[in-house]
């Protein structure tokens, strides 16, 4: 069976993408005996390196949407000539090794590719021609890197001397795969043993041949080997316990998840990535508990509260930043015994009136809505209030650091003690000349001290005037 490049194989190859086809930016499709390239252009736009060596690809096809494409390998292929990569703007590397390019003047179709800096035709046979590499060198100047080799300048200037002797000498070159004949054998009346007689037999290394060869060893694989289609079904998983008492909970996905309640709405966000295709997730809301599956995975909760199931009463919204999953339910009313208004069954009598009337007032459509835009404005009321407590705490612990400082800075108690401060000048020097003067130090290191007083002030009590202290300068 010939593989196509169909949505299934390409979801199958893009497990790294969280298998997001519009946000792709890589896929290795090699070795998959791809004949066809299709659907690329289709599910996969933003591509940028899209790998298809050793395939059995014949013609460059449906790749002119891909402009984000950088790098593009269909090396072992059965390419006979470049064509149709105008449309690729950003390409800027290409792999064509051993592949089956006779004519050489194929390559000034990437003229207009001017972000091109590596190409690679190795083992084909157009590099077999004299002035093979001066002619793409000339015809490509965006080209640095031609078959592994970095181009030099005086590589450039021998092409552009040399290029009209090589274009002139270049000889007339006519496909010698076009016209090629084999002759049709039914494979389904040969044995297994007479297929494998046949891949042993050497042939003629055509596009045709390889392309018949890998067809043959296809069909051999699946006659040595028949597989039985075995349609894998998926055990469901309970959701209830045996005896159905209790719902079993469980986060087969491992989505993290928090529940938000107010008085009248439960709130569930569930945060998953953004990339996820919203398609992929369904939501089953029951009055006492929820089931989310998100890409076959089941997150299976428990509510604490009974909330309403219908379609009024439960809104699914997703955010387009972060792709969180937010699921909105009403809560059923109940009574202060527990009981819900709709179940209850009240008297008419005097008593019961005024609260049947309260109960009909509560039992009001409830605008989901309307209560998250309350309950955001309370959080934000929330908010500022609790600004504003860190504020004040914030100004009183500066104030009462400020007045600790200047306390200490006088030395004084200021609850006890008022502050002089037109005296404060006269009262700080009459301190400084009444201190006591501790010598003993000083003496220890042999330094005598002599205390200079100014002449208008005089000595405090305890003062001596020692004739024998040598002054200090």
């Amino acid at each position: 069976m010939v593989q196509r490049i169909d949505k299934e194989l390409l979801l199958k190859r893009s497990e790294h993408n969280d298998k997001e086809l519009s946000t792709l930016k890589e896929i290795a499709l090699h070795q998959y005996d791809i004949e066809k390239i299709e659907n690329l252009d289709v599910y996969c736009r933003n591509l940028e390196i899209l790998l298809l060596q050793n395939n059995q690809i014949s013609k460059i096809e449906n790749l002119h949407k891909l402009k984000c494409l950088k790098y593009l390998n269909l090396a072992l292929n059965n390419i006979t000539k470049i064509e149709n990569l105008e449309g690729c703007e950003s390409l800027e590397k290409l792999d064509f090794t051993v592949n089956f390019i006779e004519d050489i003047t194929c390559v000034a179709s990437l003229k207009n590719n001017i972000h091109l800096r590596e190409l690679y035709l190795v083992g084909n046979p157009c590099t077999k021609i004299e002035g093979y590499r001066e002619y793409v060198i000339n015809t490509l100047p965006q080209l640095k890197v031609l078959d592994g080799q970095e181009i030099l300048k005086s590589e450039r200037i021998m092409a552009k001397q040399d290029i009209e002797e090589i274009v002139n000498d270049m000889p007339e070159i006519k496909s010698s795969y076009d016209d090629e004949e084999e002759e049709e054998v039914d494979l389904s009346k040969l044995t297994i043993e007479e297929r494998q007689q046949r891949l042993n037999m050497s042939t003629k290394f055509t596009p045709k041949s390889r392309l018949n060869a890998a067809r043959e060893l296809a069909a051999l694989k699946e006659a040595q080997n028949p597989k039985k289609e075995k349609k894998k079904v998926k055990k469901a998983r309970p959701i209830f316990t045996p005896d159905g008492s209790k719902v079993l909970q469980r986060n087969e996905g491992k989505y993290p998840f928090q529940f938000t309640s107010t008085d009248k709405l439960l709130i569930l966000e569930v945060f998953i990535s953004k990339f996820l295709e919203t398609s992929l997730i369904d939501v089953d809301v029951h009055p006492t508990w929820i089931r989310v599956n998100i890409k076959g995975k089941d997150l299976v909760l428990t509510l604490d509260d009974e909330v309403y199931c219908d379609d009024n009463n439960v809104t699914c919204e997703r955010s387009k930043c972060s792709g969180t999953l937010m699921i909105t339910m009403v809560k059923v009313n109940k009574s202060k015994n527990g009981e819900f208004y709709l179940d209850k069954d009240l008297e008419e009598d005097e008593e019961n009136i005024d609260e049947r009337e309260r109960i009909t007032e509560k039992n009001k459509p409830v605008d989901i809505y309307e209560e998250k835009r309350r309950m955001k404005e309370e959080i934000n009321l929330n908010k500022k209030l609790e600004q504003e407590k860190k504020k004040k705490a914030q100004e009183e612990k500066e104030k009462s650091k400020l007045g600790r400082r200047y306390a200490k800075f006088l030395d004084i108690e200021p609850s006890k003690e008022k502050i002089d401060i037109a005296n404060i000048y006269e009262n700080s020097k009459k301190n400084r000349f009444n201190r006591k003067v501790d010598t003993t130090s000083y003496a220890a290191n042999g330094i005598q001290m002599k205390e200079i007083l100014p002449a208008d002030i005089e000595p405090s009590e305890d003062f001596v005037d020692d004739p024998d202290v040598p002054p200090l300068c």
